[in-house]
């Protein structure tokens, strides 16, 4: 004879529970631990919360990370100490800016790209590098072979 199961249907706030706790990185396995079958009080298996919060296990992490952005964003445009340590953990994540001194290559780059340092009229800037450039010496081409 087959084996028969038993019908679950999730509550709303289990599905709730199974977003945040993938949001949270934790496995089907371990989730299935955590949610009791209602009519037998045991956990469900990792097949059981596959199948039955397959939605919750695919948007869980989406929801979380979306979460946390938002709240760092918040927290980046306000004031006080928690802005200036949000605003500079958004400016190195999704800017790509870094603490390198003015002056330090920085090879995260695409070639071509021009870096002004901030203290110094661009004019002046611009001139500066011209005169450093015509004062490089040129590579040496190799003389032919006779």
């Amino acid at each position: 004879m087959g084996r028969r199961t038993l019908k679950f249907e999730p509550t709303d706030d289990q599905r709730r529970e199974v977003m945040l706790l993938t949001g949270f990185r934790m496995k089907a396995d371990v989730i299935g631990l955590l949610i009791k079958h209602p009519l037998t009080g045991l956990p469900l298996g990792k097949e059981a919360v596959e199948r039955i919060f397959a939605h919750e296990l695919l948007a869980g992490k989406a929801m979380v990370d979306a979460k946390v952005a938002e709240s760092i964003y918040k927290k980046a445009i306000g004031n006080g100490a928690q802005a200036v340590t949000a605003a500079i953990f958004w400016a190195k994540v999704h800017m790509n800016w870094n603490e390198k001194p003015d002056g330090a290559a920085d090879d995260r780059l695409p070639a071509g790209v021009l870096v002004v340092p901030a203290m110094i009229a661009p004019a002046t800037w611009i001139a500066d590098q011209q005169r450093k450039n015509q004062q490089r010496k040129a590579p040496s081409k190799p003389e032919p072979k006779k």
